[in-house]
Parts: C-alpha cells; structure tokens; sequence
C-alpha cells in the first residue's frame, strides 16, 4: 500500500494478496464468444482517474477450479478529498465477476469507524448504477461516479435522520430485530441478541445505532457463522439499509 493524502491505497501487489481475480486480463473460458471483456482494474484506474482510490478487495471463494481466477469480487474506494464526516468515510463500492455472471455494479455506501462496519445503501433508496461490459465507456464511469458523489448529501443526511430517529420503544426494537433477522434466516419466527450492544458509542437508543447493532451481528454471525459471501454481504446491508428507512420517524 502507499499513502496518497492520509489514505492507504491499493496497489497492484495489494489485490494479488486480497483479491487477485481484480487483476484478470482475460475472461473465463466458459463464456460466449459474443462476451465483451472488460476486466476490474480498467474501471479501477477509470475510478482513479475520477479521485476514487481503492482501499479495501476481496474476492468470493470457489471449489471450482476453472472460476477460480474469474469469481466475483468487491472493491471499496474512498476519495481523499472528501475526508471524514461525523466518523464517516463516503465509499464508493464496486462488485464485479470476469464470468460474464454479472455486469460492474457501483453503490454508495461508507465505512464507520468507531466499529470498521462497511455499510452500503440500500436498493429502493438509490439503486446500483450498473455498467455492462459490452461498449464499455469513460464517459459512463464519469457519470456513474459524478451520480453517486452528487448523492453523498443525501446519503448523509439520511444518516442524520437515523441519528434523531428515536428507537427506545420496546415494540419497535423487537420488530426491527425479526424482520432484520428474516433477512438472513427467512423462517425465522423469533430471534434475541441481535440488538446487543456491544460498545459504548452504540448506548443511545436511536435508530443509527439500532442499525449499526443489528448489521455488525448480522453479518459477523452473531452466535452463528460470519458471512463471507460477497453476493450475500451485498443483499444483506442493501435490504437492512432499506428496512431501516421504513422507521424513520415512525
């Protein structure tokens, strides 16, 4: 990694170690003939030359052999010129397969400090801009970006809303837990210690922390296996982010 303004941003020898199907120069042999290639690192310097610097990568695991190379993976970026809000880092998040599974995808999101949760918004409240491979485009990317760093205030903002939202209500917590928990276990009839606090920052009963709480729990197991699916951490703080609107100011 090398720091550019405060940031630790990664390079080539930082995706190999994390995430090296970033660095796939050429698609999977399973796709069509028909398939337009264009591989992660093309939209990574695209993102780049846009002020985004990527900061954090994974990839998803196989025990196929023949994806191995070509599977889906995550990056984060982060602009430096943006800083810290309230504890926040603003993200710019990127999903992407070399299989022809899936097209680039690019969320908003951020990344809280106090806990290191990365948080992305949710689908109903501003959707994925998607970008096929086929015809890729500069110009796209920069609209893509221009789009999602426009909407930072209101992602914010949002936040804030969350913060104000009180959520000591006894009733609502236990509704906001199951239907959180739903998210992850369908069938799920009941469900306790989802809403555990476990640090000090998260003590006031709004709904942010409520949130927070809930997504940490969710995703990291919470009593039961941490996820480590990329699709399934995506779908996960998407669909949580927009059950959380449904509270505000309820």
């Amino acid at each position: 990694m090398r720091t550019i303004k405060g940031l630790k941003v990664l390079e080539k020898n930082d995706f190999e170690k994390f995430a090296p199907s970033v660095l796939t120069t050429e698609p999977s042999g399973n796709v069509s003939n028909k398939y337009s290639f264009a591989n992660s690192l093309r939209l990574i310097n695209d993102l780049k030359k846009n002020s985004w610097l990527p900061v954090r990568a994974q990839e998803a695991g196989t025990s196929k052999p023949e994806r191995e190379g070509f599977q889906k993976h995550i990056v984060h970026f982060r602009n430096p010129d943006l800083g810290l809000h309230n504890g926040l880092h603003p993200e710019i998040i990127m999903t992407n397969s070399h299989d022809a599974k899936s097209s680039f995808q690019l969320r908003a999101g951020v990344f809280r400090l106090v806990c290191s949760n990365g948080l992305i918004t949710g689908e109903e409240f501003m959707p994925a801009v998607r970008i096929r491979h086929i015809n890729y485009d500069f110009s796209e990317v920069k609209n893509a970006v221009s789009h999602l760093t426009d909407n930072i205030p209101v992602v914010m903002g949002t936040i804030e809303q969350f913060k104000s939202t009180d959520f000591s209500s006894k009733s609502l917590r236990k509704d906001f837990e199951l239907k959180a928990a739903q998210i992850r276990w369908p069938k799920a009839k009941s469900v306790s210690g989802l809403l555990v606090v476990k640090r000090l920052a998260d003590k006031e009963n709004n709904l942010w922390n409520a949130f927070n709480i809930v997504q940490e729990n969710l995703i990291q197991g919470g009593g039961a296996k941490a996820i480590k699916s990329i699709d399934r951490i995506v779908k996960m703080n998407t669909t949580l982010w927009d059950l959380a609107c449904q509270y505000l100011n309820n």
